[in-house]
């Protein structure tokens, strides 16, 4: 900025104004050439410039070490480049022919079926039978008095259970006589007196059996 004294005389005006002059020139000349200039007018005197120059570049930084790269050992014989893989479909494949393996076809035959031999046993198994005589079983004194005063008279079904021993282990009434004495009577002498080969299995083994008959109650005459 320049101040102007309007009480100066003309020829101190004229230095003035050519002095702002060329401080407008020198301001343009720094903003085009990057350099700053600063510029400093005495109110009485000649014009005074000072010039600054631009601050100094920091110094590069040193440069690296070039990674030295090994160059490729060289090969005594020449290699033919390898071709680029076609993947047009082009290239064609070679397939040597071989003979199939021939896999013979399992072979199925009906076998027809037996059925099993059952083993004969050794022995047959047998029933419990009567070893005394039956008829001595139960005899006429062995009729109920209140049966004869009554004068039942009936036929009474009985089965027995055999046991190994041939003895009799139970005896029950199947066809009742009709009168509850002569049925009572019946089983009692049975039990009593019957005695009997024991049932046998197929091994020949004594074994519990059954017997089944009928007593015909008749009043003595």
């Amino acid at each position: 900025m320049s101040y102007l004294d309007q009480s100066q005389d003309p020829r101190r005006r004229a230095t003035a104004i050519a002095s702002v002059t060329a401080i407008h020139i020198i301001v343009a000349a720094v903003l085009v050439t990057g350099l700053s200039f600063t510029g400093v007018i005495q109110r009485e005197g000649t014009f005074i410039g000072t010039f600054i120059p631009d601050p100094p570049k920091p110094p590069p930084p040193p440069p690296s070490d070039p990674v030295k790269s090994e160059a490729p050992a060289k090969s005594d014989h020449l290699t033919a480049p390898t071709p680029p893989l076609d993947l047009s479909g082009s290239a064609q494949v070679e397939v040597t022919p071989f003979d199939p393996i021939k896999i013979p076809q399992p072979t199925t035959s009906s076998v027809p079926y037996v059925a099993p031999t059952p083993t004969p046993s050794a022995f047959a198994p047998k029933r419990a039978a009567p070893r005394n005589d039956p008829a001595r079983w139960v005899m006429t004194e062995d009729y109920p008095s209140r049966a004869i005063r009554e004068g039942a008279e009936g036929v009474a079904g009985f089965r027995v259970v055999v046991g190994s021993d041939g003895k009799v282990d139970a005896c029950e009434i199947t066809a009742s006589s009709g009168n509850a004495d002569l049925d009572a009577a019946t089983c009692k002498y049975i039990t009593r007196r019957a005695r009997f080969d024991a049932a046998t299995d197929g091994n020949g083994q004594s074994v519990v059996g059954s017997y089944s008959s009928t007593v015909r109650w008749v009043l003595p005459r």
